[in-house]
C-alpha cells in the first residue's frame, strides 16, 4: 500500500475515535473515579476491543457478521443492556459523591481490573464497528494480501484509538482538571449516567427501526 494510504486509514481512525460517544463517557468515568491508571486500562482495553474487529474485518470474519443481521442486533441490544448498568450504577454513585470526591483515593487493583472489563465490552458490544471497518478497508483489500500490511491495517486503529482515549485521560486527571471536578463530582456522575443511557436508548432504537 502507498504512503498516501496508510496516511489516510491513520486519519480516518482518528476521526473516528474522537466522535463523542459511550466509550468517552466510559473512558471519562473510570479516569476520574479511580485515577490516571484506571482511565489509561479503560483506554486500552477499548484499543483491544476495536483491534479485534479490525482483525475480524481483514480475515473476512466481519462479512459474515454483516451477512447475519440477527447476530448483530442481538450483539447491539447486549451493548444495550451493558450501558443500562452502567448508567445506572453512575446515577448511584452519584447520590453517594457528597462525600468523596474525584481523585480523592488513590487508584487500586479493583478500578484497574473494572476500567479494562468496561472498556472492552464497550468495544466489543458496538457491532457498528465492524461495517465501520468494513467501510474503510475496503480499498485496500487487494493491497493487503499478506502478513505485514494486514498488520499495519489492524495495528494503526488499536494505536490511534489508544492514543486518543489515553490523550482524554491524562487530560482528565491532571491536577487542575481534578480540583475543578472536586467540586461538581455529584453532577459529574450523575451527567455520566444519564449519558449512558441516552447511548443505550439510541441502541435500542436502531435495533428497532432496523437501521
Amino acid at each position: 500500500m502507498a504512503a498516501s494510504g496508510w496516511l489516510a486509514v491513520v486519519g480516518v481512525c482518528a476521526l473516528a475515535a474522537m466522535v463523542p460517544g459511550p466509550s468517552l463517557a466510559v473512558v471519562l468515568r473510570h479516569a476520574l473515579t479511580s485515577g490516571r491508571a484506571a482511565g489509561l486500562a479503560a483506554a486500552w482495553s477499548h484499543a483491544a476491543g476495536i483491534g479485534l474487529y479490525a482483525l475480524a474485518t481483514v480475515t473476512g470474519l466481519a462479512v459474515w457478521l454483516r451477512q447475519y443481521p440477527a447476530t448483530e442486533r442481538l450483539i447491539t441490544l447486549a451493548g444495550a443492556v451493558y450501558l443500562v448498568w452502567l448508567g445506572v450504577r453512575s446515577l448511584s454513585q452519584a447520590r453517594r459523591a457528597a462525600a468523596p470526591a474525584f481523585g480523592a483515593a488513590p487508584p487500586s487493583q479493583v478500578g484497574v481490573a473494572s476500567a479494562m472489563r468496561d472498556g472492552l465490552l464497550i468495544a466489543l458490544t458496538n457491532p457498528k464497528v465492524a461495517g465501520f471497518f468494513l467501510a474503510l478497508f475496503a480499498p485496500f483489500t487487494g493491497a493487503a494480501s499478506g502478513h505485514a500490511p494486514m498488520f499495519g491495517l489492524v495495528a494503526i486503529p488499536v494505536a490511534v484509538d489508544g492514543l486518543w482515549y489515553s490523550l482524554i485521560a491524562g487530560l482528565a486527571t491532571q491536577p487542575s482538571s481534578l480540583a475543578w471536578l472536586r467540586t461538581r463530582a455529584a453532577f459529574m456522575q450523575a451527567a455520566t449516567g444519564v449519558v449512558l443511557l441516552g447511548f443505550a436508548l439510541l441502541a435500542v432504537g436502531r435495533v428497532v427501526s432496523g437501521s
